[in-house]
């Protein structure tokens, strides 16, 4: 059936994406481990890229996956799955806004590094148990 292939290769994106973004996650703790190094426009880039991919990925799920899962399997349970992770995406959404207000450029964000690895441990915390829960049910639907 057209719409199951279709699920089943948007689940197989989705889970090649998270191993993708959990590779950018681990490179940036190794950003904070000098404490007196400077954050440079390159990193300050790099950051913004990687948070571009995540809001790309957030879209690809929210708008060609979960559709097409709650159409594949329109039950309760799918329905609050959905709702929920739709409740964290918006929840790690607003986390990227925060981060990308203090990478104004570098300057600011070596006056607030200490605040910027707070939030972006945070966030990647959130994103990896995001990932995993996502993780753990994604390959029963394939």
């Amino acid at each position: 059936m057209k719409t199951q292939t279709f699920v089943r290769d948007s689940l197989e994106k989705a889970l090649a994406d998270h191993s993708i973004l959990a590779g950018y996650f681990e490179s940036f703790n190794t950003l904070f481990i000098d404490k007196t190094s400077e954050i440079t426009a390159r990193t300050t880039n790099e950051i913004r890229e990687v948070m571009k991919k995540v809001v790309d990925h957030f879209g690809h799920e929210e708008q060609r996956l979960f559709p097409s899962l709650l159409k594949a399997d329109p039950s309760d349970q799918t329905a609050q799955f959905v709702a929920d992770l739709r409740e964290e995406h918006k929840s790690l959404l607003r986390k990227i806004d925060q981060l990308l207000k203090i990478l104004v450029n570098e300057n600011s964000a070596n006056k607030r590094k200490s605040l910027l690895q707070r939030l972006l441990q945070d966030f990647s915390d959130d994103l990896e148990k995001h990932a995993n829960k996502e993780n753990e049910l994604f390959p029963s639907l394939i």
